[in-house]
């Protein structure tokens, strides 16, 4: 983008507008940085995620055939109270997909993208400010 910076008229203005681009640079980098690792985090989070849940679904498969041919008992009981635990954890598992997975991790990198895109138009509206302050200073317009 092209940016009206031959509108300053004095090294103040530039000063001043510096200042504050160089501040808000410095967030956009903060915030750049926690993203990415955000970022990381969730692909990581939902790949564990992936692998957990197919271990929890075959375990749950392997129970039921299990329970299939188990007579009542205190046998068949165990294996009951076993089957809640894996129907439980399948439930966290899918909570915490639904918190770190693939959406949460498509917005985290859509926010990301912003920011970077926020992060370069700001890189040159800084250069261009610091350009027309050279010519300020020089005496050049």
């Amino acid at each position: 983008m092209t940016y009206s910076v031959n509108d300053l008229k004095t090294v103040a203005e530039c000063d001043q507008l510096l200042e504050s681009f160089n501040r808000y640079r410095a967030e956009l980098l903060a915030k750049q940085a926690r993203l990415q690792f955000t970022v990381a985090k969730y692909t990581e989070s939902t790949a564990e995620v992936d692998t957990e849940t197919r271990m929890v679904l075959a375990e749950l498969a392997f129970l039921d055939t299990i329970l299939a041919t188990l007579p009542e008992g205190p046998k068949k009981a165990d294996y009951l109270n076993d089957r809640n635990r894996q129907e439980t954890r399948l439930y966290q598992l899918e909570t915490k997909k639904a918190n770190t997975g693939v959406f949460a991790l498509l917005c985290k990198q859509r926010e990301l993208a912003v920011v970077e895109k926020n992060l370069s138009d700001t890189d040159q509206l800084i250069a261009d400010l610091t350009a027309r302050r050279a010519e300020l200073v020089g005496g050049t317009d």
